[in-house]
């Protein structure tokens, strides 16, 4: 089940598209309710090929500095200190 998901999750990364990227995370938000480990797996795993909306959407159910934690890593990932 996770493995189909995740493929049709990772052939859509990377997309300008503003609803793609919303739907990314709205899907990634509601597979959670079921599941949060995969997804915050998933989203540490790929939140360098995905749109900031996406990782919005996709924690909205968090709390603002959670959201604001996965943005800023992915900004700041590979960069040297």
């Amino acid at each position: 089940k996770t493995n189909l998901l995740e493929k049709i999750l990772i052939n859509n990364l990377n997309q300008s598209k503003f609803f793609i990227n919303k739907a990314i995370g709205w899907i990634l938000r509601d597979y959670s309710k079921t599941n949060p480990d995969w997804v915050r797996t998933f989203i540490e795993k790929h939140k360098n090929q995905m749109a900031n909306l996406s990782i919005k959407e996709a924690t909205n159910i968090y709390d603002k500095p959670f959201i604001i934690f996965y943005i800023t890593r992915k900004t700041t990932a590979g960069q040297v200190g």
